[in-house]
């Protein structure tokens, strides 16, 4: 079972806030989990450390990530749901995700830019930074 501690809610962008989670069978405390929310999809995000490279451009780094992607997803639906049972967050509606692309967007791909051809960024989805 997962509990839930000290959610601070930001609501910047799709960044809902950020999370302590406290799995007891493995006294173990995961300290800053990052809750986001995008067009009906929610995913948590592992911890990151801040780094700047030579030329002064801050990035982040994964500080953990998990090594098998069902145990991932097992992870991510139980920090959601204590979340919801929490009252942090609104339960989700079992609603059908809309299969539509989000009018106006662009991207910049090939030296110019494109409208979208995508459905946009999904949890799991590998995003560069």
């Amino acid at each position: 079972m997962i509990h839930v501690e000290n959610f601070h809610r930001l609501d910047c962008g799709h960044l809902v806030g950020f999370v302590d989670i406290v799995i007891p069978k493995w006294c173990l405390s995961i300290k800053g989990v990052a809750v986001f929310d995008k067009n009906g999809g929610r995913w948590v995000k592992m911890p990151q450390k801040r780094h700047q490279e030579g030329d002064g451009e801050t990035n982040y780094a994964d500080a953990m990530a998990w090594t098998d992607k069902a145990v991932e997803t097992r992870f991510r639906d139980a920090v959601l749901r204590a979340l919801e049972a929490g009252g942090h967050i609104p339960p989700k509606a079992d609603a059908p995700k809309p299969n539509r692309k989000t009018p106006g967007r662009m991207t910049y791909r090939g030296g110019q830019y494109r409208p979208d051809d995508f459905q946009g960024v999904q949890p799991g989805d590998d995003i560069p930074y």
